[in-house]
């Protein structure tokens, strides 16, 4: 029992490590961009919970000041009128990170609106993933660790 300790104590300590290791540079952050499907005229609201400032969002070639307040980092985007149909990459800037999502705009009539494409692109930062994949190992060693104690516990008693 005292092993099944330390193996989990170490594990649980390596995945707060890593999780603190790229703190310090520039990383990827999550956004909600909602709705995901707008037509010309639809108000888009931005957000992310991961910018403790006032940031940028970048649509279509046209840039949205995003305020802080409370948490949460946000803003609002009006579909222009004139806009190509297609998918668009919205991008924030917060500092040195940034975060991006995909908005698909539907029956849009006119020229496109900056750099609009229907290939956009999603970025995933490899070491959140690592992270992600870390701490999802450590969850799951840790479960079956207390399992198996629940398990020698049983036979015990």
């Amino acid at each position: 029992m005292k092993v099944c300790r330390a193996i989990a104590a170490v594990l649980l300590a390596g995945t707060m490590v890593v999780g603190t290791a790229s703190s310090g540079s520039a990383r990827t952050i999550p956004i909600t961009i909602a709705p995901l499907t707008a037509g010309p005229g639809t108000a888009v609201h931005i957000e992310t919970t991961h910018c403790r400032q006032d940031a940028e969002a970048t649509i279509a070639g046209k840039t949205v000041t995003l305020y802080y307040d409370s948490g949460t980092t946000s803003g609002t985007f009006t579909v222009p009128e004139r806009v190509e149909s297609g998918t668009y990459t919205v991008t924030i800037k917060c500092g040195d990170n940034s975060g991006t999502a995909n908005l698909v705009i539907t029956g849009g009539n006119g020229s496109p609106a900056g750099d609009g494409s229907s290939l956009a692109t999603t970025a995933t930062d490899p070491k959140l993933l690592g992270v992600g994949a870390a701490t999802a190992a450590a969850g799951a060693i840790g479960v079956f660790l207390m399992l198996l104690r629940r398990k020698r516990e049983s036979r015990e008693h």
